[in-house]
C-alpha cells in the first residue's frame, strides 16, 4: 500500500471514528460535522430543488439557483415586513426548533393536504407547510435516535434508519411508529425497498433483509460483508449488489442472502452502485471508476479521475458517467471509460453528497440538462453545471 493510499485511509478512518463518537453519544454533534442533501420536488406547482444541510433547508428555482420565492393564493410574490419577497427558507436554529439536517426530504398527501418532513439529527421529524414554508409542530414528531440517511418509502411506511442503529417503520398517514428492528451497528445509508423487502446496511459490516409489512426478517440470517458499509445496496434483477470497507464487492441472492460472487476493487466503496444499460458502475476512495459486469463482477474497465475518494454514486446519463471527488472536482466519463472534461469548483470544497441530475424544462426556464453538486462551502453550497458542455450555470450561497 502506497504512502498516499495510507494517509487516506488514516484519514477516513478519523472520519469515521469521529462520527462514531457522535452516534454513540461521546461527542456533541456541532455544525460543520455535516454533508448536504439534494432532492427535487415540486411546490406550489413549480418545481424546485430542496437543499439540506447543517440547519438549513432552502427551496432553490433551479433555473437560476436563486432560493424560491413564496406565492400566495393568488399566484402574487409574498412580502415580508420590509417589503421584500419572502423565501422558501427554514433555519433550523429559529424559534427554538434546534434542528441539523443531512436527510433529503419527504412529501406526505395527508387527507388531501400535501405536507414536506424533514428529518433531522435532532430527535424528531418535522412537518412543514409548502405553501408557507412553516413548521406545523415546532417540537415536531419524536424519533428515538438521530437521522444521517436518507429516509425510505413504500405506499404504507416511512423507515427511517438511525445513526446508532436500529431502523423504524412509521405509518405514513400518523408518522405513529408500526415497528422496530434493532441493529447494534449504525446505519448511514438510505434503505432500499423493493418487492415488500427493505434492505439495508450497517457500520458493523451486516446486510439485512426485513420484511417491509412487520419487520421480521426476509433472509434466515444478516450477511456478513466483515467491513463497514457506507452505501446503500443495490437490488436489481433478484440481486442485492453492495460494497464495504475492504474494497469487496458482493453480489448477494435478493430472496436468501446467499452470496453469489465477490470482487475486489482498490479501495473502499462508500456509495451505492448504480446499474445502466446492463452495466454496473462503482466508485472507491482512491478516486477509481470501475465498469463491472453484474452478472461475475469481473472489471470491464476502470479509470482514475482523481487521486482523492470519490463518495457520490456515479451519476450515468446517455452519453456520460459524472463523478464528484472530495477535492471539489466534477469529472465526466464517455461510456467506455475515457475521460472527457473536468470541472473545478471554485475554492476546492469536499463534496460528499449525490449528484442530481435535472432534465430540460422549457417551462421552469431549465434550457438543458443541468448536473448539481453540493458542497460543504456555503459560499458555494449547490453549484449547477451544463450536462453537455461542463459550463457552470448557477451558484447558490447560503
Amino acid at each position: 500500500m502506497n504512502a498516499s493510499r495510507t494517509h487516506r485511509r488514516w484519514a477516513l478512518i478519523g472520519l469515521v471514528v469521529a462520527a462514531l463518537a457522535v452516534a454513540t453519544g461521546c461527542a456533541p454533534i456541532r455544525i460543520g460535522v455535516a454533508w448536504p442533501a439534494l432532492a427535487p420536488i415540486t411546490i406550489q406547482d413549480q418545481p424546485r430543488v430542496m437543499v439540506t444541510y447543517n440547519n438549513w433547508a432552502v427551496a432553490l428555482n433551479p433555473a437560476n439557483g436563486t432560493a424560491a420565492e413564496l406565492l400566495d393564493v393568488a399566484g402574487n410574490v409574498r412580502l415580508d415586513n420590509n417589503n421584500q419577497p419572502r423565501r422558501w427558507e427554514i433555519d433550523g436554529n429559529a424559534n427554538n426548533l434546534g434542528a441539523q439536517f443531512f436527510s433529503r426530504p419527504l412529501v406526505r398527501n395527508n387527507l388531501e393536504q400535501t405536507e414536506i418532513i424533514l428529518p433531522t439529527h435532532s430527535l424528531k421529524l418535522l412537518v412543514v407547510d409548502p405553501d408557507t414554508a412553516r413548521v406545523d409542530n415546532m417540537a415536531g414528531q419524536p424519533v428515538a435516535a438521530p437521522i444521517v440517511a436518507d429516509v425510505a418509502e413504500d405506499e404504507n411506511f416511512y423507515f427511517v434508519p438511525f445513526e446508532s442503529g436500529g431502523i423504524v417503520a412509521l405509518n405514513k398517514q400518523t408518522l405513529l411508529e408500526a415497528w422496530r428492528f434493532n441493529t447494534s451497528g449504525g446505519i448511514w445509508s438510505a434503505p432500499v425497498v423493493v418487492d415488500g423487502v427493505v434492505y439495508f446496511g450497517t457500520i458493523d459490516h451486516f446486510v439485512y433483509a426485513l420484511n417491509a409489512a412487520d419487520g421480521t426478517l426476509a433472509w434466515p440470517q444478516p450477511f456478513n460483508t466483515e467491513g463497514l458499509i457506507g452505501g446503500s445496496p443495490l437490488v436489481a434483477n433478484g440481486f442485492v449488489y453492495v460494497g464495504n470497507t475492504l474494497d469487496r464487492l458482493f453480489k448477494l441472492d435478493a430472496a436468501t442472502g446467499q452470496l453469489v460472487a465477490e470482487g475486489r476493487l482498490r479501495n473502499w466503496v462508500w456509495s451505492q452502485p448504480v446499474l445502466a444499460n446492463g452495466v454496473m458502475y462503482v466508485a472507491d476512495l482512491s478516486g477509481f471508476v470501475y465498469a463491472i459486469n453484474p452478472d461475475t463482477l469481473a472489471i470491464l474497465w476502470e479509470t482514475q479521475v482523481s487521486s482523492r475518494g470519490i463518495r457520490p454514486s456515479p451519476l450515468v446519463t446517455d452519453n456520460f458517467i459524472i463523478v464528484a471527488s472530495r477535492d471539489g472536482k466534477v469529472h465526466w466519463l464517455g461510456l467506455n471509460g475515457s475521460k472527457v472534461m473536468e470541472r473545478q469548483v471554485e475554492g476546492g470544497p469536499e463534496i460528499l453528497s449525490e449528484l442530481l441530475y435535472l432534465p430540460a424544462n422549457l417551462e421552469a426556464g431549465i434550457n438543458e440538462p443541468l448536473i448539481l453538486v453540493a458542497t460543504k462551502d456555503m459560499g458555494r453550497l449547490v453549484v449547477a453545471f451544463s450536462e453537455q458542455t461542463g459550463t457552470q450555470r448557477w451558484s447558490y450561497a447560503r
